[in-house]
């Protein structure tokens, strides 16, 4: 239908489409909302079939929740691990140019043949060639004693890379299974949800809104802000924002900077720009995903301001989600 009768609008569904933390909000406090009015008033057994129906659906989210949490933590690592890799082999095709050409210069038939084309398949390309690149560097040192130590480094450098591409892809592919399975729960708790207003709407249709506890309305209703960005000049101690978090949460960190030794710092403090919390580093030109506890605090009532420090050379700029 071109316009849907606001009526038939599951909020509950609508709300969650893009977030499965917030879906697990939702369905633990309607969960246990359900429970607890069931014990309070066990002659009432419409609260009975509310809950007997829906804490089937809630613990089947919860455990695709919990596998897709697993599946898209390691895939996040993964992630990281390969990019971080990456990022080293200007670096290091630097070095090991600098190491062959001491022993044979750029002229030589022998330095062209290590390095036919320079070095630009280690500069451009996706992601597989420039490794393949580096195996390929491998095999033009092949068995040359003079060059003994730079293959082992090389041969070192792509076996690490080749294990990070390989546990990225499959990765990759457990967590796009995971949250398959995570969206088909997610979209039967919020169906249920639905379901369940409907029933209580029918029990008082002159006045459904004494249910309203069932459901937690401030959280399906008053959607926060959950991304915040922003410009970091030298060395600038930064408030992104003031939050109470529990240990569950979870924050994207993501770094965009110039200088290859770049890097912010985030802390979880106590007070306005403060920095006593244990630090979490983001590298430049990363993000990673970490659980609030990386902070390390103890009282999350007290320790509530994110501060971000530019700890580089130059001007940066981050990037925080919440989750």
């Amino acid at each position: 239908m071109a316009n849907s009768w606001h009526y038939f609008v599951n909020q509950m569904d609508n709300c969650t489409k893009n977030s499965f933390k917030k879906a697990k909000k939702l369905s633990d406090y309607h969960d246990a909302a359900l429970l607890r009015a069931k014990n309070d008033n066990p002659t009432d057994t419409d609260y009975a079939t509310a809950y007997s129906r829906y804490h089937i659906l809630h613990l089947a989210f919860v455990a695709a929740y919990i596998l897709w949490q697993s599946k898209g933590g390691a895939q996040e690592s993964g992630t990281l691990n390969i990019k971080q890799l990456m990022s080293l082999m200007t670096a290091k095709i630097n070095r090991w140019w600098g190491q062959i050409i001491v022993i044979y210069a750029a002229d030589t038939t022998r330095f062209k043949a290590i390095f036919p084309d320079l070095r630009n398949p280690f500069r451009v390309g996706p992601r597989n060639s420039r490794i393949a690149a580096v195996g390929t560097l491998s095999a033009n040192i092949g068995a040359d004693v003079a060059l003994s130590a730079t293959k082992t480094e090389v041969d070192a450098y792509y076996a690490q890379l080749n294990t990070a591409n390989t546990g990225q892809t499959g990765d990759k592919t457990a967590v796009d299974t995971a949250s398959a399975a995570c969206e088909a729960a997610r979209k039967a708790a919020m169906v249920g949800q639905f379901q369940n207003v409907g029933l209580f709407i029918n029990k008082t249709p002159d006045n459904p809104s004494i249910y309203a506890h069932l459901w937690d309305v401030e959280t399906i209703t008053n959607p926060a802000q959950t991304i915040w960005k922003g410009h970091l000049d030298v060395n600038e101690n930064h408030q992104v924002f003031i939050h109470t978090f529990t240990p569950g949460d979870d924050l994207r960190l993501k770094c965009v900077g110039v200088t290859s030794t770049d890097k912010i710092v985030f802390y979880l403090a106590s007070t306005p720009g403060g920095t006593d919390s244990d630090p979490v580093t983001v590298l430049i030109n990363h993000q990673q995903t970490i659980n609030v506890t990386a902070f390390n605090v103890t009282d999350y009532s007290t320790h509530r301001y994110l501060t971000v420090v530019n700890q580089s050379t130059g001007e940066t700029r981050f990037m925080v989600q919440m989750y």
